[in-house]
């Protein structure tokens, strides 16, 4: 068997996929379920401190140093 770039090509693409399909797997797994529901709901939790103004919205000055 010939060993060229396209074969490394190939066998790359392959071990890519088997990585994605299996990180795919472990994150929508059921034993995971609740720490969707927890990141879900923690916008409105209340426990972090509101962002400033500027952050949102940006800054009034337009890109001139503050």
């Amino acid at each position: 068997m010939d060993f060229d770039l396209n074969t490394l090509r190939i066998v790359v693409m392959l071990l890519g996929l088997v990585a994605f399909l299996a990180l795919w797997r472990h994150t929508w797994s059921r034993q995971r379920s609740d720490e969707h529901l927890r990141a879900a709901l923690s916008p409105f939790s209340g426990d972090a401190p509101p962002a400033p103004a500027a952050a949102v919205f940006g800054s009034k000055n337009k890109g001139e140093p503050t």
